[in-house]
């Protein structure tokens, strides 16, 4: 309406439209959300909402993806859509970890297949094994120790694992992930492990594993007299268990060699080496590891004592033909470590008596 001075008016009708074009402010926040006993759940858009606002109001809210099953447990990335009453959109995202419940099944644990280490009981040397543990699970989780006994993380052997050492993540693809942890455990003591995860509230994986390096034995005489003949160390050498061998050696004070030949090394102490390689590994099998293994022992030899003591009292059994044969060891007194540099010679009286003597 205007008017003028005298008082004369007139009118006219104009539209006037207020726009919104001032767009909502999304806010997310992160949750935590556990699958029913079907194994899914509904994610509804006000439990990622973190505070959204609009100068005008807000009109609805959507979030995608809002369903999730097993095949989702872990972490997720979702969107929130917040729309005003004008149609102004804004969007934000949050994380939202899945947790697994009773109907989804357990991931795998297993000491075999790894990405390092394909086999268990893999030899790493005097008397060590390294072992690859792997969790096969959905890609994004955690996983770590719950508890741990003989499972070392370098060798030899000084650092153990324990309770929250984590498992490291390497994806496979497909969503899939290996979650892998490489250790060490000795010979004979073997280890066993339970790890955990978050996303899998109340389950325990757990693994386990005794190895064993082939067992060589020398059983040499601690003393030898410089006359004896040569040995065989062969006939003196054995195999705990008597595995499958690829090869076997000895040495004698670091040189090859098949016999001990007193004279040859001359008085002294020598130590021989018996070396035995298992071979190929049986896939998977802890008590074919196919590790190298040595055992060691000191043999001395000693001149042949000159005085020796003599038992006048020997009582002897004769055998199945009425007959005994009398050794060194069976006359002389003491302990001598060469009873073959002796001989016996038997009298009665003064009249030579064969050996072996009968029961006349």
């Amino acid at each position: 309406t205007v008017t003028d001075q005298s008082g004369n008016s007139s009118t006219c009708t104009a539209t006037v439209t207020v726009e919104d074009n001032i767009a909502p402010t999304a806010v997310c926040q992160d949750v935590t959300v556990q699958l029913d006993a079907m194994g899914n759940y509904t994610l509804m858009p006000a439990e990622v909402d973190g505070g959204s606002s609009d100068n005008c109001g807000i009109a609805s809210m959507s979030v995608s993806p809002n369903s999730f099953t097993c095949t989702e447990v872990g972490p997720n990335v979702v969107t929130l859509t917040v729309t005003d009453a004008a149609g102004n959109t804004a969007t934000c995202t949050a994380n939202v970890q899945v947790d697994a419940s009773s109907a989804c099944i357990p991931p795998s644990i297993a000491n075999e297949g790894g990405p390092d280490i394909a086999d268990p009981c893999t030899c790493a040397g005097n008397g060590w094994f390294a072992e690859e543990i792997v969790v096969t699970a959905p890609s994004g989780q955690t996983w770590q120790i719950a508890t741990v006994t003989g499972l070392y993380s370098d060798l030899p052997g000084t650092t153990p694992y324990g309770a929250g050492d984590l498992l490291t993540e390497v994806p496979q693809g497909g969503g899939v992930s290996q979650y892998i942890l490489m250790g060490y455990h000795y010979d004979g003591i073997g280890y066993y492990i339970e790890v955990e995860s978050p996303n899998y509230p109340g389950l325990i994986l757990s693994i386990g594993n005794t190895c064993y390096y082939p067992e060589p034995v020398l059983d040499l005489p601690a003393e030898i007299c410089l006359f004896t003949p040569p040995l065989t160390l062969a006939d003196y050498a054995s195999v705990t268990g008597n595995p499958a061998l690829e090869s076997e050696s000895f040495t004698i004070n670091g040189t090859p060699a098949t016999q001990l030949d007193p004279m040859a090394w001359g008085v002294g102490a020598v130590t021989v080496e018996y070396t035995v390689d298992a071979g190929t590994a049986g896939g998977g099998d802890p008590a074919d590891p196919g590790c190298v293994a040595t055992a060691t022992q000191i043999v001395n030899i000693v001149e042949t004592p000159s005085v020796v003591a003599c038992n006048d009292n020997v009582q002897v059994s004769v055998d199945e033909n009425c007959q005994a044969f009398i050794q060194p060891d069976d006359i002389l007194e003491g302990t001598y470590g060469c009873f073959d540099d002796y001989t016996v010679e038997l009298y009665n009286g003064f009249d030579p008596v064969p050996n072996p003597v009968d029961g006349s």
